[in-house]
């Protein structure tokens, strides 16, 4: 059975003592995937999404921790914001632009522009431009925040996904029940915010079909 590409490859040194290390009681949920036919590329998915950090190194030698739970948040990728946060930003920043450019507009009128008629197109046009370009911006940021969407966790919800395309793909069926189980231990206890739980295969199978990943007699829709 064709493997999608993108996955951990097999043939490289098992990373099973971790896994026994990280998955506990769950272990031998693992082993019946293993039997079933799932090979190292599930060991790697779940030690990827059992993750806390990692360490980053630059091109220049700099190394530092990148926070993998915090860093598929709404509030990392907007400076602290959460999205609802992000959006009220924006529409403040909306009507404090207008209320600018009602004073500015104020002012095209003033006796100062009277002593050279060039001046005071070159003000008009010179704030159109200012405002029309601030307008632009937060038009830019309005459309990014739009494709972001609601989740909290959009990484983890990939790795998951991948998770259980692979032992669809390995094995020809969705085994809810291993799944569930090998998932919840990667993740760990207590649940991160705004993570999935999975406490059984109804649960799991929920989530399947809430993301696309379902379809009878084992066909997994794309």
């Amino acid at each position: 059975m064709a493997r999608e590409s993108g996955y951990p490859a097999a043939g490289v040194a098992s990373n099973a003592p971790d896994l026994k290390r990280i998955l506990g009681d769950a272990y031998s949920a693992f082993s019946k995937l293993k039997q079933f036919g799932c090979d190292e590329g599930l060991d790697r998915l779940l030690v990827l999404l059992s993750c806390r950090s990692a360490r980053v190194h630059s091109p220049k030698g700099k190394e530092w921790v990148l926070e993998l739970r915090r860093a598929d948040s709404h509030e990392l990728m907007l400076g602290g914001l959460s999205l609802k946060q992000a959006r009220a930003k924006i529409a403040k920043a909306r009507r404090a632009l207008k209320a600018i450019e009602a004073e500015l507009a104020s002012l095209d009128n003033v006796a100062l522009w009277w002593r050279a008629a060039e001046s005071g197109t070159a003000w008009r046009q010179e704030r159109r431009v200012l405002m029309a370009g601030l307008t632009a911006r937060l038009d830019e940021f309005s459309r990014v925040l739009r494709r972001i969407g609601p989740k909290a966790h959009p990484d983890v919800s990939r790795k998951i996904e991948r998770t259980i395309r692979y032992v669809h793909e390995r094995t020809g069926q969705y085994h809810d029940a291993e799944v569930a189980e090998v998932l919840s231990a990667a993740m760990g206890m207590p649940v991160p915010p705004g993570y999935p739980e999975f406490p059984d295969a109804l649960s799991l199978k929920a989530w399947r079909r809430k993301h696309g990943l379902a379809g009878k007699s084992g066909i997994l829709k794309a």
